[in-house]
């Protein structure tokens, strides 16, 4: 007959790993579990987009953006051909091009840098933000045709992209000029989105005009934001990015 064998111990330190150990890999299951992949965002337009603006941190409403959907476990990938203005961003790509017209991103400018058509047929992204318009001049009068050219350059870069598009706010002056400016846009903005849902685009209007204009306190100079307006900027987005039935086809 063996003898009685002494009873196994476990050391403390070795307990204290095991634990450790479990502890980690449950939140890697949980952090896992809890992300939401969006892919590739491209984000159009002019030096808005770009983050432009004295004494702000570079980045614009992207990099908030960034911040706060990470925050909501929300993952995705910024594209498109410029990293102008990164503000320490990882993934500064966007095509925000200061001083353009909404003409101009459609059809590009004699430089050759090209166009939104070519620039999403680059990227083929899974979502597309535009905020374009705030260079256009008076009368307007091609802004919905420029516009139904950019939404058709979305969707053959990918019929199935979302599209978050808002119309202008109000520079710092604002003036009945300025205001007849934004509601022009806004009206063409308006038709193209009912229009384009009809098509079954997957496209939704955020409604920069009138959540940004009542605010003093968000320019950095006549035209541009500064930090406080692009973290105002990057919410509208955000609030649509983390919760897509907004985005429904119709």
């Amino acid at each position: 007959m063996r003898p009685p064998q002494p009873a196994s111990k476990t050391l403390p330190w070795a307990t204290n790993i095991r634990l450790l150990l479990v502890a980690v890999a449950g939140v890697a299951l949980s952090v896992s579990s809890q992300a939401v992949w969006i892919g590739k965002i491209h984000c159009l337009g002019d030096s808005l987009t770009v983050g432009a603006g004295p004494g702000t941190r570079g980045g614009g409403y992207r990099w908030y953006l960034k911040q706060m959907l990470a925050a909501k476990g929300v993952e995705f990938d910024f594209v498109g051909m410029s990293v102008e203005w990164p503000g320490g961003l990882t993934d500064p790509n966007h095509d925000g091009h200061s001083g353009w017209t909404s003409f101009e991103l459609g059809n590009g400018r004699p430089d050759g840098v090209g166009n939104s058509g070519t620039w999403l047929l680059s990227t083929r992204p899974d979502v597309v933000i535009v905020m374009v318009g705030r260079n256009d001049l008076y009368p307007w009068a091609d802004t919905l045709q420029n516009y139904r050219k950019i939404a058709d350059q979305i969707a053959a870069a990918n019929p199935n992209a979302r599209t978050l598009w808002a119309n202008v706010a109000l520079p710092r002056e604002k003036n009945a000029f300025e205001i007849l400016h934004c509601e022009i846009q806004d009206q063409a903005l308006i038709s193209l989105v009912s229009e384009r849902k009809a098509f079954g685009q997957i496209i939704d209007r955020v409604d920069a005009y009138r959540s940004l204009s009542a605010r003093d306190d968000i320019y950095s100079d006549a035209i541009h934001l500064n930090d406080k307006g692009y973290v105002a900027l990057a919410r509208l987005f955000a609030t649509r990015l983390t919760n897509l039935s907004h985005l429904g086809r119709p």
